[in-house]
C-alpha cells in the first residue's frame, strides 16, 4: 500500500493521544477533596444528605460530613496554573502547568503543544490564549483533631486537601505567604541564606495545626463562600521532623494526583514550541432529612510513620 495515495484519509483518522483514564472510587484516593458544599445534595450510595456552607469531604463521610471546622497538619502545597473551559456543564482543562521549570511552561491538550506561562496574571491577559489562565493552589495534609492526633482509619492516617481556586484562592495563599514570614527559631540549623529560605517557605507552614472553617469574600457575583485557615497548635520539633519525612514519602502520591500535565499515549510530549512573546517584567501582584450518624473516629496518635505504606 502506498500511503501517499490515502494522505487526505489523514483528516479523518483517530487520533492516539490519550486515553481516558478510567474512573477512580473516591473512596480509594490517597488525598480526599474537602470542599464547600453549595447546595443540599444526596450521596447515592451513603443516603447521607450534605448541607450547604458546610465542610465534606469526598470519599471519607464517615470522617468529613457537614462540618463546621476541619484540622489538619499540612504536608503539600502547590501553585498551578489552569486553563478551563466549560462546555455542556462539563469542564475541562484545555492547558496546564505544573509549575516545575522557570519559566513556568503550559501544555495544551488539544495537541501537546507547550507555551511559556506569562509570570503574572496581568502578563498572561496580554495573549489572547491564555487570558481564560488562572492560579489553583494546593494545600494538602493529614486530618487530625485540634490537637494535632492524626484521625486513623484502617490502621493509617487520612490525607485531605483544599483547592485554591477562584475567590478561594486568596485565602489559601495569604495563609501559607504569613507563615513563610513568621519571625519563629528555625527548626535546623541554616548556615546560608538559601537554607533559611528552605525552612520559611517549606517547613514553616508545616509546623502548625491548620484550622479550616467557612469564611465569606466579596465578588462581582456577590459574597462568596471561602476557606477560612487560621494556625492552630505549633507543633515540637520531633514531630515536624516526622512530617517532613512523611512529606517526601507521599510526594510521588502528590505529584501523581495533581499533575494534570496532557501527556500523549507514549507518555511523551512535544518538543518546546513557544508559541508567546516573553513574558513582561512581573507586573504589580494583584431543615432537611437528618442524616444516619457515622460512626466514631479514632483520633489516637499511636503509630508509626516510618510503617505507612503508599
Amino acid at each position: 500500500m502506498n500511503y501517499d495515495d490515502f494522505a487526505d484519509l489523514g483528516q479523518t483518522s483517530f487520533g492516539t493521544g490519550e486515553p481516558s483514564a478510567p474512573k477512580k472510587d473516591p473512596k480509594d484516593e490517597l488525598f480526599h477533596n474537602v470542599f464547600i458544599c453549595g447546595k443540599m445534595r444526596k450521596d447515592a450510595e451513603t443516603g447521607l444528605v450534605q448541607q450547604p456552607g458546610t465542610l465534606n469531604g469526598l470519599g471519607i463521610f464517615d470522617l468529613v460530613f457537614n462540618k463546621y471546622e476541619v484540622y489538619m497538619i499540612p504536608i503539600h502545597t502547590k501553585t498551578m496554573l489552569a486553563k478551563e473551559e466549560t462546555f455542556n456543564n462539563m469542564t475541562t482543562i484545555a492547558c496546564f502547568s505544573y509549575k516545575t521549570t522557570n519559566p513556568a511552561l503550559g501544555t495544551t491538550k488539544k495537541d501537546f503543544s507547550t507555551r511559556e506561562c506569562g509570570n503574572t496574571s496581568a502578563d498572561r491577559q496580554l495573549v489572547d490564549f491564555c487570558k481564560p489562565c488562572r492560579s489553583q493552589i494546593i494545600l494538602a495534609g493529614m486530618l487530625t483533631d485540634e490537637n494535632g492526633k492524626a484521625v486513623i482509619k484502617e490502621g493509617k492516617p487520612v490525607f485531605i486537601f483544599v483547592r485554591g481556586k477562584g475567590t478561594k484562592y486568596g485565602g489559601v495563599s495569604n495563609y501559607l505567604y504569613e507563615a513563610s514570614n513568621l519571625d519563629i527559631p528555625f527548626i535546623g540549623n541554616p548556615t546560608t541564606p538559601q537554607q533559611e529560605a528552605f525552612e520559611k517557605s517549606v517547613v514553616n507552614y508545616k509546623r502548625f495545626v491548620c484550622k479550616i472553617t467557612i469564611d465569606l469574600a466579596p465578588s462581582a457575583h456577590g459574597d462568596q463562600q471561602v476557606y477560612k485557615l487560621e494556625r492552630g497548635l505549633e507543633l515540637n520539633a520531633s514531630v515536624v521532623n516526622d512530617i517532613m519525612n512523611l512529606s517526601k514519602k507521599t510526594l510521588d502520591k502528590f505529584n501523581e494526583k495533581f499533575d494534570k500535565t496532557p501527556k500523549k499515549a507514549d507518555g511523551t510530549q512535544k518538543p518546546v514550541e513557544s508559541n508567546q512573546q516573553p513574558s513582561q517584567q512581573q507586573s504589580q501582584n494583584q431543615q432537611p432529612e437528618q442524616p444516619k450518624q457515622p460512626p466514631p473516629v479514632s483520633t489516637s496518635s499511636d503509630f508509626s510513620f516510618e510503617d505507612i505504606s503508599f
